[in-house]
């Protein structure tokens, strides 16, 4: 298959993750207030609760099957085959997790209360093994993936405001969720089949891809801890109403982390690739462009958000979410964190074959995670959850930057990037403060993000900071490649 440009593929990456910040944005105010905290923590909680099933019925293969896709996408039988394979995996344990899934709802007082809830929302589970992303991921199709959900999205926005107008009107929207996701996975299998690739169930060759799958799903175990237990815990041990101010503040910088990351999807299947060719040298000008150009937006991100986050929150979920506030303060420092781990474990470990490195320290991190959250989460509930989630990443960042320093020949040199990054962002905490006392309400909000951005990256150019430079080149080939604007003769 023809390889595409990382510049493309970073752009089409770039607007998925745009795209899912820009419908979120739309209708999660007008969701929050139509279904009350306690409509919103269900949903949530229910979303979460299947989402546990989903990563054990995937069984590590989505990360695992990115980077071999990568390797082998030039050999049509090949690529046949392995996708054979992972399909099958996909549908044995599909078959058993989504029994015990629904034996759990049936069984469980709590979760058998809201039966209908947790029915519709497990066809997440039940369609796993077409959830193929993984392959369109592989061969780098980041094109078709982004107009796919730019099509769905709009059409799931439309009838969310359509149908869903009162609380009762919960299970629809649970509905329209679901839809979303069925729709995909759905496409995404007639387009495989239309390209060529006919996912049978097959029974050999399976041996050869249980370690490092089982050893990735570990993994994704693990992260499962820190980032769906908090959500559980809270449901089980607090109420609805905790999990609602949690969520609302986990999502937001969810989407923020979706836009700084986006370069890391794009990269592992193209590390994957470096290495097999044996380009050492491509593979560290690619880890530090990625590490300056990550470092570059997720500081002044955590700060900014941090200071607009009180005047903010009200005005976007509305009067009865001031519990979201300060959960959000603390959750917007681990954009900093979630950004480099995406990095650091995903495009260096992962793609690298460093599959144990990243699990151990995804385990220690998980099991800070659900220790903090035992201590925490029964007397500060969503406060609590947020000081673990924060505590949780910042250590799994410090022990995956160790692994790759001790087991990889790339080296980061990033003292430079981060020194002048975290300067600009500490002026947007004085820019917060003088800017609140003359403005109030959306026009304080709109006016500290354009202002703010506007100054950081001004002083930036001021103190030459290289990671502009990486950005600026990096959206301005995009734009050429995609024949927005035109290039320059030299």
């Amino acid at each position: 298959m023809k390889q595409r440009s990382l510049k493309v593929n970073w752009f089409y990456n770039t607007l998925s993750s745009v795209l899912r910040i820009v419908f979120p944005l739309i209708t999660v105010p007008y969701i929050a207030r139509v279904l009350s905290p306690e409509g919103v923590g269900l949903f949530n909680f229910a979303n979460t609760y299947v989402s546990w099933f989903a990563l054990v019925a995937a069984l590590g293969v989505p990360t695992y099957a990115v980077r071999e896709i990568a390797r082998v996408r030039e050999d049509r039988e090949a690529l046949q085959r392995l996708t054979d394979q992972l399909f099958s995996i996909t549908v044995f344990t599909t078959l058993i997790v989504s029994a015990v899934y629904l034996l759990t709802i049936f069984c469980i007082p709590k979760l058998s209360a809201d039966l209908a809830v947790f029915l519709v929302i497990g066809f997440v589970l039940y369609l796993t093994p077409i959830s193929i992303d993984w392959f369109y991921f592989g061969v780098e199709d980041f094109k078709y993936v982004a107009l796919r959900s730019l099509v769905i999205k709009t059409l799931c926005v439309v009838a969310l405001f359509v149908f869903v107008k009162t609380r009762e009107d919960l299970l629809i929207y649970v509905v329209i969720n679901v839809l979303n996701g069925v729709i995909n996975n759905v496409w995404n299998y007639v387009k495989l089949r239309r390209a060529g690739i006919h996912p049978h169930i097959v029974t050999e060759g399976l041996r050869q891809h249980m370690t490092p799958v089982l050893t990735l799903f570990a993994s994704t175990v693990a992260i499962s801890v820190y980032t769906l237990l908090d959500t559980v815990m809270l449901g089980f041990i607090k109420d609805y109403q905790q999990v609602a101010y949690y969520s609302c503040a986990s999502n937001i910088t969810k989407m923020i982390v979706a836009v700084v990351t986006s370069l890391s999807v794009v990269t592992v299947p193209r590390v994957s690739a470096m290495l097999k060719d044996g380009d050492r040298d491509g593979i560290k000008e690619l880890a530090d462009k990625s590490f300056s150009f990550i470092i570059l937006l997720v500081i002044p991100a955590a700060v900014g958000l941090c200071c607009v986050a009180r005047p903010f929150v009200p005005l976007f979920y509305g009067p009865l979410y001031d519990g979201v506030i300060l959960p959000l303060q603390i959750l917007s420092f681990v954009i900093v964190a979630i950004g480099l781990n995406n990095l650091a474990g995903m495009q260096l470990l992962v793609a690298m074959g460093r599959d144990r490195a990243y699990l151990m320290a995804i385990v220690a991190g998980a099991v800070l995670n659900f220790a903090g959250n035992c201590a925490l989460i029964p007397s500060l509930g969503a406060v609590g959850a947020a000081c673990t989630s924060l505590a949780a990443e910042t250590l799994i960042l410090l022990l995956m930057l160790r692994s790759i320093r001790r087991e990889t020949f790339v080296r980061l040199s990033l003292a430079q990037v981060s020194i002048k990054s975290l300067l600009g962002a500490l002026l947007l905490v004085p820019l917060a403060l003088l800017m609140a006392r003359a403005m109030h309400g959306w026009p304080l909000v709109i006016s500290y993000i354009i202002v703010g951005a506007a100054l950081y990256f001004a002083i930036q150019r001021a103190l030459h900071n290289p990671a502009l430079d990486i950005l600026e080149e990096a959206v301005r080939n995009s734009l050429v490649k995609n024949g927005f604007i035109k290039e320059q003769q030299r």
